[in-house]
């Protein structure tokens, strides 16, 4: 979910709440954005034969953001292909990552009817259920899912998450470090990792694991506002500002420094919990990227 960051778009992002958007990552992708033509000069998309043209540019679509149109075109790449797995997944996938959490579940539990070793829906309902905020109920559909495939980091990836939105932050962290061996490249495990360190009170492991990041060619605002928080909580506000302003506004940045010192003052416990209970830290909704 390597997200092009335009300026003007992550300040107006960024303003409406006091924090940045911070997130543990479920998953990420992108592309170029390019709509191809219909197959056929004159031909709707929606044919049999159009069914691969239909899931290509919805595949396009929602890398590109437009997440309702994408759910619009899988929704007819099911009714074109009803029997096939694909277009569900896809469906399924995109309306956990808008919220739908529960109609994405039904859309798994169809799916695993036909095929209940299937890993990918295995992982969708965890990820869905991360989306209603049921990690203990998430954490067990990804560990169906490992029983199938061992090494899918983005279900060990997901694992992580459950564990973090349980509190239980060093279990997280094995999990994060066993997904960083299989994909050492894949950046949510990084910034996840990044992430449940600072809420471990690890914060110089935590600037240590997220700053070297700085560089990577799928680095976004999610990563270099989990750097800020860990700078903030580790007492250096000057760090945290310098990269606070990679993406916000001056008086967004002097908020969330005050946002820290408070987060500061706490008990580790204490300040778990309240960046746990923080939407803007655990989305449990439409910022939750594909898988």
């Amino acid at each position: 979910m390597n997200q092009v960051d335009a300026r003007p778009q992550r300040r107006a992002m960024f303003r409406v709440r006091v924090l940045a958007a911070l997130t543990l990552a479920i998953g990420v992708s992108a592309c170029d954005y390019l709509v191809g033509e219909p197959p056929h000069p004159g031909a709707p998309y929606g044919t049999p034969g159009d069914y691969k043209q239909v899931i290509r540019v919805a595949d396009r679509t929602r890398e590109a953001g437009d997440l309702q149109t994408a759910i619009q075109m899988y929704r007819r790449a099911v009714e074109i292909n009803p029997a096939g797995e694909e277009p569900k997944l896809k469906l399924a996938s995109a309306l956990a990552q808008i919220g739908a959490g529960q109609e994405s579940l039904g859309i798994y539990q169809d799916v695993l009817r036909g095929n209940p070793s299937s890993s990918e829906a295995l992982r969708g309902m965890g990820t869905a259920l991360l989306s209603i905020d049921q990690p203990a109920l998430a954490a067990a559909q990804f560990e169906r899912a490992l029983k199938v495939a061992p090494k899918d980091y983005r279900a060990i990836n997901g694992m992580g998450v459950s564990m973090d939105m349980l509190g239980q932050h060093r279990e997280a962290q094995t999990w994060y470090r066993n997904g960083i061996q299989l994909a050492a490249d894949y950046l949510p495990l990084q910034n996840n990792l990044g992430l449940s360190l600072a809420l471990s009170g690890d914060f110089r492991e935590s600037i240590s694991v997220l700053r070297p990041l700085m560089v990577h060619s799928g680095v976004n605002a999610r990563v270099r506002q989990n750097l800020a928080l860990a700078f903030g909580l580790a007492d250096d506000p000057e760090s945290a500002a310098r990269v606070g302003r990679l993406d916000l506004d001056e008086a967004s940045v002097r908020r969330n420094l005050a946002y820290y010192a408070i987060l500061r003052g706490m008990p580790n416990a204490q300040r778990s919990a309240a960046i746990r209970a923080n939407p803007d830290y655990f989305p449990r909704t439409a910022s939750l990227p594909p898988q």
